[in-house]
């Protein structure tokens, strides 16, 4: 099962921003897959997957690539499915 906090789309960007934003949020149950917000909209319904040796620090929240060789449970990523 995957899950995000629904409302992280468009309440982490100002209201001026979120024509424009593209946010990443981790996904609140796979620490392997993110989501993609763009202009408060998400791109799509399936998470995003890190490519392995990466994983998505817990809560994250932000701008830049989410995928992190030093987040926690990066060995448990493999990069390929969910």
């Amino acid at each position: 099962m995957y899950n995000v906090t629904t409302t992280a789309c468009i309440s982490d960007v100002s209201s001026a921003a979120v024509a424009t934003a593209s946010l990443f949020v981790a996904d609140t149950v796979n620490r392997c897959a993110f989501h993609w917000c763009i202009a408060g909209r998400w791109l799509q319904t399936e998470p995003f997957v890190c490519p392995g040796g990466t994983a998505v620090k817990r809560g994250y929240v932000g701008t830049a690539n989410p995928c992190s060789a030093d987040a926690p449970d990066v060995n448990l990523c493999q990069g390929s499915s969910i």
